[in-house]
This record gives C-alpha cells, structure tokens and sequence, in this order.
C-alpha cells in the first residue's frame, strides 16, 4: 500500500489557518447575523441595527445583511477548503484561490464603506474598529493565500498527488 505524500510546511500552515480562520469566521458570522435578524432576542443587536443605521457603513441593512451571509458562505468553504488542502486536494487549492477571491472583493468593499475610516470619527471607530481589523486581517490571509497557492511548486505537489491518486 502506497502512503499519501505529505503537504509541505507550508502548506499544511495554509490549511489549518484556513481551517481555523474559516471556523472562527462562521462563529462570528453567525454571531452578526443573530444580532441583524432576531434583535430582540440578541443583548446588543438592536445597537448593531443602529449602527448600521446612523451610517456607520455606507450602506442599507439589507446590504449589510446580504454582506454577512455572503461572509457566512465564504468561511464554510473556506474551512472546508482547508481540510482539503492538509489532504492535498486539487478541488481543495481551486476552491480556496476562489474563495480568497470573493473574500478579498468583500473585505475591501466593506472597508470602504466603513464612514468611520473616511471621516475618521473615533467614537464610531471605537464600536466599528474590531471589525475593521478583522476584514483587514482577513484581507492579508487571502491574497497571501491565493499568491502561495498559485505558486508552480505548490501547484506541482497537487497536481502530482492528483496524478498518484488517478494511477491508484
């Protein structure tokens, strides 16, 4: 029986940040989304919808809305990308150099928007700023993400597993 070949260092550490990121990514998510749809039920959402509302972001709550379950989405695959990826999975590297894509769009959108940053405004970048700082950091773990990814070595290690798994 044939072993699987191993994922480089770096690699397997583009897989677990994924995977951790993409885990952390679908709490907070759903954290935000709780908070926009059941206000009510949520300590601080109707403070989030306010936000939101004075202009915090330069958009409607349906936008912003829209913006988190899009985000949703994105840090399911993401995870599920990553576990693909410790595995060597071709599907796994296209996947995640997609996902990256989308992801970098939306942070970047999303940090324009922020009027906090265009108005510099430290009252509201005081309730908007742990935000920021994740869509930024988010924004960084992408493009350095799709350009490993997308680099011939790394490219060369998945295609030669699939190959191996093709033979087998």
């Amino acid at each position: 029986m044939e072993m699987s070949p191993k994922p480089s260092k770096g690699i397997s550490a583009v897989g677990i940040i994924a995977v951790i990121l993409g885990g952390l990514g679908l709490m907070r998510s759903l954290g935000i989304l709780r908070r926009l749809f059941f206000p009510e039920i949520s300590r601080r959402g109707a403070s989030l919808i306010e936000i939101i509302q004075q202009g915090t972001w330069n958009c409607s709550l349906a936008y912003f809305k829209g913006a988190m379950v899009m985000g949703l989405i994105l840090c399911l695959f993401q995870a599920i990308s990553g576990l693909g990826i410790l595995k060597l999975r071709q599907w796994a590297r296209k996947l995640m150099i997609g996902v990256s894509l989308i992801s970098c769009a939306l942070c970047v959108d999303l940090v324009l928007r922020s009027t906090a940053l265009r108005r510099v405004d430290w009252s509201i970048l005081g309730r908007v700023g742990n935000t920021i700082v994740t869509l930024v950091s988010a924004l960084w773990f992408h493009i350095l993400a799709v350009w490993f990814l997308t680099r011939p070595a790394v490219r060369g290690q998945f295609e030669e597993t699939a190959t191996r798994q093709k033979d087998s």
